[in-house]
């Protein structure tokens, strides 16, 4: 499934050209095997593509050109004096079958991604769970280091939570978690995700974000954080750890360990604060302007 997943991301022209190729396989191997064997169960294969990816239009169009081909070859073989009635309502009943076909499967596309979707979305927040968190922070991983890029990851918990909701009760806890995620989420850039990685801790992930404009960024989204607890009334603050790094690392669960770590330093020192942290760690000879270590 996860080949299939990266699928998705080609552009739409790769993917009827794809749709195209598959559907000219098809229709070669049908001409080679001549009228003895029939090949129309196989023109399904370029139309379940096609739809699967691109849509009911794509399919639809694939269904029509499937059955045009399909005729194409009948009249390569069968003398146009020779083509009947019988033979023209069975063209005409498999492209009913074909498109019947496509609009079932563009409904079940649309099911199985509203499903997957919602696996991927914290329910209480509205905001990424941590599943979806991962695969993002893995992509982008992989990224930085093909790239030589930086990337910053910073880990957020709610200092002194439990109060809120030993004093008011669980509704208001989950209410104003749901306000700190979507603060996070209405002042992050696009190209950034926020996440609930339970409880109440979120995390940040920040593509592109040397440890300068890290810093400035995380600055600024704890201070709409404590703004956000001033209006609420709530007795809560947040220590947050924060990492960038400059070299790539083993996978995204040691991004996050790493961030996890600078985190809990920041809460023993007496909460309510931000850890900044490199990695690697500067050495004394280390250019700081440098993205990655030369």
């Amino acid at each position: 499934m996860g080949s299939l997943y990266n699928l998705e991301k080609y552009s739409k022209v790769k993917l009827l050209a794809i749709g195209a190729g598959i559907l000219v396989l098809v229709a070669w191997l049908d001409w080679m095997s001549g009228p003895t064997y029939s090949f129309a169960i196989f023109y399904l294969l370029p139309i379940y593509f096609v739809t699967w990816y691109l849509g009911a239009g794509a399919g639809l169009g694939f269904s029509i050109a499937s059955v045009l081909t399909m005729v194409a070859i009948d009249l390569h073989s069968i003398p146009l004096s020779m083509w009947d009635r019988i033979l023209t309502w069975d063209r005409a009943g498999k492209l009913v079958f074909f498109l019947v076909t496509t609009l079932l499967l563009s409904r079940l596309r649309e099911v199985y991604r509203r499903e997957r979707d919602a696996s991927r979305i914290d329910p209480l927040t509205g905001i990424a769970n941590r599943r979806a968190f991962f695969d993002f922070a893995e992509r982008e991983r992989i990224r930085a280091a093909r790239y030589l890029r930086p990337i910053t990851i910073a880990y957020i918990d709610v200092d002194d939570f439990k109060q809120v909701n030993d004093q008011w009760g669980h509704g208001t806890g989950d209410v104003v978690l749901t306000e700190i995620a979507q603060t996070l989420k209405r002042h992050i850039r696009g190209t950034d995700i926020v996440a609930r990685m339970g409880g109440d801790e979120f995390i940040l992930l920040l593509p592109e974000a040397d440890k300068s404009s890290a810093r400035t960024a995380i600055r600024k989204v704890h201070q709409l954080l404590l703004e956000l607890v001033k209006e609420l009334n709530v007795p809560i603050s947040f220590s947050i750890g924060a990492v960038t790094f400059r070299s790539s690392v083993a996978s995204a669960d040691e991004m996050v360990r790493a961030a996890d770590s600078a985190m809990y330093s920041a809460k023993n020192n007496g909460k309510d604060g931000i850890e900044f942290r490199l990695y690697p760690e500067l050495l004394p000879h280390d250019n700081p302007e440098l993205p990655f270590e030369q």
